[in-house]
């Protein structure tokens, strides 16, 4: 039985780096972000390699990563009040994944620390064009289950204008314990499927609404193309879904009070990286969607954002 010690809330927190100055700061309700805390080890290189090909790169970067943790700073970057979910090690690769998060603003009381498991790192190859590959070991990621989830969420109170977002970078059971407990309370559940896996029953049967990539889309659904893929998890779902679509923007299916089907044009750019940019789009919209906003705005909102994260390496802005 694994010993969970709460990591603790940071006692100081520095001022947080937006990544643009925030639409507004008028936020309704809160972003709980239930997820993973990765390091993230990054190598550019000339070329993706192929199965068994070796491809030499251009030096290696240490970043912050994890999918959760990165939603959570997107949120907060875009003017929410923000609590992380989740789960470290008791590895020295913590330490810099925390500190982070403080001077992001995110609120980490509820991040537990796994004694002898090791915090999570992710290896990511980067290409000339920006696109990626990423292997993940998740550490203490994995060890966050259900009950772990269930206990934090009782206790933050949830209501009815926060939204609870939650990656598959950590246990179905964690997973459907969010999913859960977001329907009990009357607030929304994002679910952003990656890596993709089966749809929790939860997902359907409380209203939660998808955001996959194209490539998850189609593994979710069976559907080759990105809008039958998004109007089948729409049927699926009974729910809103937003499929994101790297330079193409977003597929917006089943937005109440609005057309069945809204395309999200991205604004134009030549991506640096595109680590991390379904992250800034995940966050950034859960945060839009505390804040009020229609699907429509916040998914627009969500999409520029993301665009423009790809300007910079890795999937956080470096602070200053």
């Amino acid at each position: 039985m694994v010993k969970r010690i709460p990591a603790g809330p940071g006692e100081q927190r520095l001022p947080q780096v937006p990544i643009t100055d925030p639409a507004t700061t008028t936020t309704r309700g809160r972003v709980v972000v239930v997820g993973s805390i990765n390091a993230d080890w990054i190598v550019h290189v000339p070329s993706l390699p192929t199965p068994g090909q070796t491809v030499v790169g251009d030096g290696l970067a240490r970043r912050h990563g994890g999918k959760g943790a990165n939603q959570a700073v997107a949120a907060a970057g875009a003017g929410a009040p923000v609590i992380m979910v989740g789960a470290v090690g008791d590895d020295v690769a913590a330490e810099p994944e925390l500190a982070d998060l403080d001077a992001a603003g995110v609120d980490r009381s509820w991040v537990l620390r796994m004694p002898g498991t090791p915090t999570g790192i992710a290896m990511i190859a980067v290409d000339r064009d920006g696109e990626n590959q990423i292997t993940v070991a998740p550490g203490a990621n994995a060890s966050l289950n259900g009950e772990d989830v269930a206990r934090a969420l009782a206790g933050l109170a949830l209501v009815e204008d926060d939204v609870v977002l939650v990656c598959n970078e950590v246990a179905e059971e964690a997973v459907a314990a969010a999913i859960l407990a977001a329907h009990q309370a009357g607030a929304r559940a994002v679910l952003n499927p990656a890596p993709p896996r089966r749809l929790s029953p939860g997902v359907p049967e409380f209203a939660c609404l998808l955001t996959p990539n194209e490539a998850e889309a189609r593994a979710l659904s069976g559907k080759p193309e990105s809008l039958t893929a998004a109007l089948e998890l729409n049927a699926i779902t009974r729910s809103p879904v937003i499929v994101t679509c790297g330079a193409n923007g977003a597929i917006l299916v089943g937005a109440p009070d609005e057309d069945p089907v809204i395309n999200v044009p991205a604004p134009e750019c030549r991506p640096v990286d595109t680590v991390g940019a379904g992250d800034v789009f995940n966050g950034v919209l859960a945060a839009r969607i505390a804040a009020g906003d229609s699907l429509r705005a916040a998914t627009t909102k969500a999409v520029a954002r993301a665009t423009e994260s790809t300007q910079w390496p890795g999937s956080r802005p470096e602070r200053g």
